[in-house]
C-alpha cells in the first residue's frame, strides 16, 4: 500500500505539468498563427495594389525602370568616402 501511495504522489503532478506545457505551446502557436494571418493580409493588400496601374508603375520604378525619354540620375550614397583633393 505504501508503494502505491508513493507512486501516486510522485506521478500525480505529471498530468498538471503536461497540461501547463501544452497550454504554453498552444499559446505560442496561436501567436504564430496570428502573425502569419497578419502577414497574409498585408501581402494580399500588396498584391491587390500591384495589380493596379499605380502599383505596377511604383514597382517598376523600385526596380530602376524608367519611362521612355526620361533621364536617370544615380546619386551615390553619403556613406562612401569622399575623394581626396
Amino acid at each position: 500500500m505504501a508503494v502505491v501511495a508513493v507512486f501516486a504522489i510522485i506521478k500525480a503532478p505529471r498530468p498538471f505539468m503536461l497540461y501547463g506545457k501544452e497550454k504554453d505551446a498552444t499559446v505560442q502557436l496561436q501567436r504564430q498563427l496570428d502573425e502569419c494571418r497578419r502577414q497574409n493580409e498585408m501581402l494580399a493588400r500588396r498584391i491587390s495594389y500591384l495589380r493596379t496601374p499605380e502599383g505596377r508603375a511604383q514597382a517598376a520604378r523600385e526596380l530602376g525602370w524608367v519611362k521612355p525619354g526620361e533621364i536617370t540620375l544615380v546619386i551615390p550614397p553619403d556613406n562612401q568616402p569622399k575623394p581626396k583633393e
